[in-house]
């Protein structure tokens, strides 16, 4: 295994102390039981008491007993020193005889009823961890899961040496498990038109592969028919019948990754054994890749022509206003003449041709015929005049595809199987009556006439726009697709879920039955209802009206110390001012994140001029400038930096990049002071787009008349963000809040998230509850929001507000579907926000959804009444959506130009750009943590008392030190052999009478 940088070992701090431990686990994991007392009680002298007490802990907490005792956070040592009457001072010198620690070791591993590591359990272990390598390659995600597995088993973690010697066996079984699978499928033609796809045609200038990766970014007829010629050559490979069912779903999306972000000359050069087995891959996901784009874009053309339609029917409407206005006076005028009781029947047609002369009339008439709209005006017959247009791929792209219909929907598949039967024997009209089950009310006068003739222009308009509906619901599947299909077929087959069920269980750390957990929670429901009564008794802080409609009263402002504005602004005083390409290089002195930006086909050592390359496509992307502004800024060449970009700043780098420098910043002193790296935020951050992009769309309040999408970006408790995604600004932030926590394979241990209320509904809480995480949303308007129960509660008032209850068996019913849908988002079989948008826009609520639902909201009670429980749960809450606040505001700031207008077309485009973005962010955070650090021993070396407390308080997000604009230049070699950080500014200080205590 590779080391995170030269003399790092692969696992920097998992032999050691985590540097926070949340007070919640210090109370579960190392309070001590009257039976821990009796063995602690055992041992001779202070220290030897403290530092058995605090290995047993740490035990029971890790798996594993870290080394040095003496390191553990010094809360965590007065926390246990207090409960056994000691100082923690008596820690000191605690295990200087190796004799001790082992003595204690054996002690504590028979008391808690952990064994080690025996022979017997190796090839088990061995198997297991293979299979979790055919779902997770990296091999920090793959220690995290062993290291869970032991745990759970009370098997005591061995050493680094031995886990790391057992995850490189794991990984290279995986590989060799994969070939074996992949060469069930090669015969000689395969093999030689798998190495024909990477092979550069000369006229092209490229090879195959490349072209099945291009994606489309305009929703033309044109686009639309060169994607499903991309899905046929495809499919000529044979890949709808090659058996993939031994492979991970999460397997082969890591290979395909790799041939995504490859060039053709470097996967030329993989052995066979590795070759093929990403080649099948990349042409299997690419098939489902291709026909969700094409669906896609078959969508965002109707969508585009229907608002165009739209816009021609108010374009008519205010062009005829004034023809209409005149045909209604007229009505007037002929009405009074027709109801006038002095003018006689025989006399009527003469009185109204001497009011209106006859030509007029005529004309008139004639004119209403032209103006005349449906009674329900829509703009169908403005759609229907492009229908043309759509006849350009409409035939080519129902013939493309195997449809399927959930109930309820047959009559509508059945519509789409006879067009697609009609165009291929060429057929212009029906040779009997179609099914005509589907089409709705506004349609049926456009599409049936008078005579009950089905009119086909009309059939065919209506039978494409409910299908549209009906694959963006769900009710209409389509065959090899992975966003369109079926949403019961996302989950692991129930054959494979019998077999790893109870592993399965393990891995989410959830029962195989479910009265335990149900249970666990009515009592912590009981216990938070019990402590928001008593809060509602005495009307402090929340109360009800007279409606039982509960009343949060708003949060006093969070308390800070007086003394922290002064800190923080002697800290400001002596912050160096600093470009934004120095701070970068000298980031990466520190972390070496720019290590994992290599060449994709060359994995040498760069040159200082690439160095600098590579930097400035990094600023050109995260900066928003683009290379030929970057070449103004920095005097390099176009064809430099474009080189870089392409070959440097690709998708798996970035992402490795970024989490060297979140793991870096987690093990800096000061980030502690900020959080444990185990409680974190989301939201997202809206971009205009100035080009043309699928993933824009229009959203007046936030583009005005043009379109845009969003960043969502994941946030720790420690100001680093380990997540990012582009999604279309009208996507539902709540079925993506998971995405972000569930990929995260950096060093930060999440096990609590917050959202505003655009991430909650019940089906969230379900799944973080189900998932062993914590969901805690600022939720507007809380007091609105429904709470159950299970049984009966005490207490009158909180009982006023929990009138709903909750459907027990329902969830008891559901809990092997639960635990399976759960075990299929952990292992990554699916990602939880493609079960999540399925499940969320089926019409009818599939089982599944009920019961998780149901679950949700016991969930969503128990976290509702703690909320408003806890005044101080509530400012930790805000706080955290605060830091993320303050980090879209720094991101803002370095997303300087081109007014923060994207003009990239494509989602990977986009993506990569945002990739950049969230690693230049980092690294301000980074450089920013490092010398407030500095600045504060340096306050402290002048004198001043800083307490610790008062380092909470602070914060790295900050950036008016920070020069984002003007020419870049990249000092490269200068900013490399620095070996100090560079000099502090000094403010001028007085003669010493404001020393003193902060």
């Amino acid at each position: 295994m590779t080391s995170r940088r030269p003399g790092r070992e692969r696992y920097p701090s998992l032999d050691g102390f985590v540097k926070r431990i949340e007070p919640e686990d210090l109370r579960r994991d190392f309070s001590l039981s009257p039976s821990d007392h009796d063995v602690v009680k055992a041992k001779r002298g202070s220290g030897n008491r403290l530092g058995f007490a605090l290995r047993l802990c740490a035990l029971r907490y890790f798996g594993y007993i870290p080394e040095p005792i003496t390191d553990a956070p010094p809360e965590v040592v007065a926390y246990v020193a207090r409960q056994l009457d000691l100082p923690p001072e008596a820690l000191v010198g605690y295990g200087t005889r190796e004799q001790t620690r082992t003595a204690h070791f054996r002690d504590i591993v028979t008391h808690l009823g952990y064994r080690k590591l025996e022979a017997r359990d190796r090839r088990p272990l061995q198997i297991w961890l293979r299979d979790r390598a055919l779902e997770h390659d990296r091999p920090d995600t793959l220690y995290s899961l062993l290291r869970e597995h032991l745990h759970g088993r009370k098997i005591v973690r061995p050493g680094l040496t031995v886990v790391q010697r057992f995850i490189g066996t794991a990984r290279e079984a995986a590989e060799k498990a994969t070939w074996k699978a992949v060469s069930a499928l090669l015969n000689q033609e395969l093999r030689e038109r798998l190495d024909a796809l990477i092979k550069v045609d000369s006229e092209a200038g490229h090879s195959p592969l490349v072209d099945f990766r291009t994606v489309a970014n305009k929703a033309r007829p044109k686009d639309i028919l060169a994607t499903l010629g991309k899905i046929q050559k495809i499919r000529d490979f044979g890949v709808p019948e090659w058996d993939m069912s031994a492979f991970n779903p999460n397997r082969l999306k890591t290979l395909a990754k790799f041939a995504r972000t490859s060039d053709s000359q470097m996967l030329r050069r993989l052995a066979d054994s590795r070759k093929y087995p990403t080649l099948v891959a990349f042409l299997w996901e690419t098939l489902a890749d291709r026909i969700d784009e094409a669906i896609d874009l078959y969508d965002r053309c109707l969508r585009d022509l229907a608002r165009r339609a739209e816009k021609e029917l108010q374009e008519f409407r205010r062009s005829v206003a004034e023809a209409t206005n005149e045909k209604v006076k007229l009505f007037h005028l002929v009405g009074k003449i027709l109801l006038d009781p002095d003018v006689s029947d025989a006399d009527l047609r003469l009185k109204i041709f001497t009011a209106i002369p006859p030509d007029k009339f005529r004309s008139a008439v004639d004119d209403c015929a032209r103006i005349e709209r449906p009674l329900d005006d829509t703009h169908i017959d403005f759609l229907g005049q492009r229908y043309g247009y759509l006849h350009q791929f409409t035939n080519q792209f129902l013939d493309a595809f195997t449809w399927r219909a959930a109930p309820g929907a047959e009559p509508l598949v059945a519509a789409v199987n006879l067009l697609k039967d009609m165009w291929a024997k060429g057929k212009r009209g029906f040779a009997e009556d179609p099914p005509t089950g589907f089409i709705p009310e506004k349609w049926k006068p456009f599409v049936i006439g008078e005579n009950g003739h089905v009119g086909k222009r009309f059939y065919e308009l209506c039978a494409l726009w409910e299908l549209r509906a009906a694959l963006r619901a769900g009710t209409v599947w389509v065959t090899g697709s992975r966003r369109y299909a079926d949403p019961t077929g996302y989950l692991i087959p129930k054959v494979r879920w019998v077999q790893m069920r109870e592993e399965a269980a393990r891995l989410i750390e959830a029962p195989l039955a479910p009265n335990n957990r149900i249970e666990a929670r009515i009592a912590e429901l009981e216990t938070a209802a019990a402590t928001l009564d008593e809060l509602l008794e005495g009307k402090r802080g929340v109360a009800l009206d007279r409606d039982d409609r509960l009343i949060l009263s708003p949060l006093d402002p969070d308390e800070r110390p007086d003394s922290v504005a002064v800190v923080e602004a002697m800290v400001a005083d002596r912050l160096p001012r600093i470009a934004l390409p120095t701070l970068l290089i000298e980031v990466d002195r520190l972390t070496g994140f720019s290590r994992h930006l290599t060449h994709t086909g060359n994995r040498r050592r760069r040159k200082e001029e690439e160095m600098v390359a590579l930097y400035a496509a990094l600023l050109a992307q995260s900066g928003n400038f683009g290379i030929a502004r970057m070449r103004e800024m920095s005097g390099l060449s176009e064809d430099v930096i474009e080189w870089a970009s392409r070959w440097y700043l690709g998708e798996e780098g970035l992402d490795e990049a970024n989490l060297e420098l979140i793991n870096f910043h987690h093990h800096l002193p000061l980030v502690s002071q900020w959080g444990g790296g185990t409680f974190s935020s989301s939201d997202g951050q809206r971009f205009p787009v100035a080009v043309k992009s699928l993933s824009a769309v229009p959203l007046p309040r936030d583009f005005g008349m043009g379109r845009g999408l969003s960043v969502y970006t994941w946030t720790s408790d420690q100001h680093s963000q380990f997540g990012t995604k582009v999604i279309p600004a009208t996507v539902s932030e709540a079925t993506i809040v998971l995405d972000g926590l569930l990929d995260n394979e950096s060093e930060l241990s999440i096990i609590e998230h917050t959202t505003d209320t655009g991430g909650v509904t019940d089906g969230i809480f379900g799944l973080f509850d189900l998932l062993g995480m914590r969901f805690s949303p600022r939720i507007k308007d809380i007091g609105s929001q429904r709470l159950y129960r299970l049984g009966d509660i005490k207490g009158d008032r909180v009982k006023a507000i929990m009138r709903h209850k909750i459907n027990r068996p329902l969830i008891e019913r559901g809990w092997d579907d639960l635990l399976r849908l759960a075990a299929t988002v952990k292992t990554g079989w699916a990602p939880a926000s493609l079960m999540l948008s399925k499940l969320q826009s089926a019409p009818k609520r599939s089982p599944l959804i009920s019961s998780l639902r149901e679950y949700g909201r016991l969930a969503k009670t128990v976290f509702i009444l703690r909320y408003l429980g806890s005044p101080e749960y509530r400012r930790r809450i805000q706080r955290q959506l605060n830091k993320g606040e303050a980090l879209h505001a720094l991101r803002q700031y370095l997303f300087c130009a081109n007014e923060g207008r994207i003009r990239k077309h494509s989602i990977e485009d986009q993506l990569n750009q945002a990739t950049c973005l969230t690693i230049v962010t980092n690294a301000v955070v980074i450089w920013n943590t490092v010398y407030i650090q500095a600045a504060i021993e340096q306050i402290r070396r002048e004198g001043f008392l800083i307490d610790d407390d008062i380092l909470q308080y602070l914060s790295p997000v900050r950036f008016e030190h920070i020069n984002v604009f003007g020419d870049y230049s990249f000092p490269v070699k200068e900013e490399m052999r620095r070996r100090i950080l560079r000099p502090l500014r000094q403010p001028l200080l007085t003669d010493g009478k404001g020393k003193g205590k902060l």
